[in-house]
């Protein structure tokens, strides 16, 4: 799946991997143009483009957003005192001044729709009938995107190696 270039590599080993793909690799996206009534769990969030483009020409501040939000300050403080590191406070420093000072990625500019989005999948969740067909909805539509079928590939396209079968029995006395 990474060796495709698939961007969803880090959802669809959690059956959460929807049948179109976003990827690098033209042949995958005709190949998988996805089918939106397929996409039954996906739970987007976050800026726009266009937004962060007006965010960064307007002076993005993420320390405004800090104080304006009081549920974010809350995390950040969680975070500072070691709540998410065993109590090492120091750990996520670096992470907290990068985020705090400058958010070059917009993180922050992102936490309001997460919490929104976060709410949609508390809801799916709640619904046990819902979230058990969405997930075997996407386990089923993932088959393409086995390890099996990857780990097979690249032996044959980019390790050269031969298969070797191996056979299981299950013998009992």
């Amino acid at each position: 799946m990474i060796a495709e270039g698939c961007i969803m590599a880090r959802v669809c080993h959690t059956n959460n991997c929807p049948v179109g793909v976003a990827s690098q690799k033209e042949a995958l996206r005709k190949r998988f143009t996805g089918i939106p009534e397929h996409v039954v769990n996906f739970f987007l969030f976050g800026k726009t483009a266009e937004e962060i483009s007006t965010l960064q020409q307007e002076g993005y501040r993420p320390w405004e957003l800090i104080s304006s939000m009081p549920e974010l300050g809350d995390v950040l403080r969680l975070i500072e005192q070691g709540h998410f590191s065993n109590g090492d406070g120091d750990l996520f420093r670096p992470l907290l001044q990068n985020l705090t000072g400058r958010d070059p990625f917009f993180v922050l500019a992102d936490f309001n729709d997460y919490l929104r989005a976060q709410g949609e999948v508390d809801r799916a969740w709640a619904d046990r009938g819902r979230w058990n067909r969405m997930s075997l909805l996407n386990s089923a539509r993932s088959g393409f995107f086995s390890s099996d079928r990857s780990i097979r590939e690249y032996a044959e396209r980019i390790w050269q190696a031969d298969s070797y079968p191996v056979t299981i029995t299950c013998e009992t006395e």
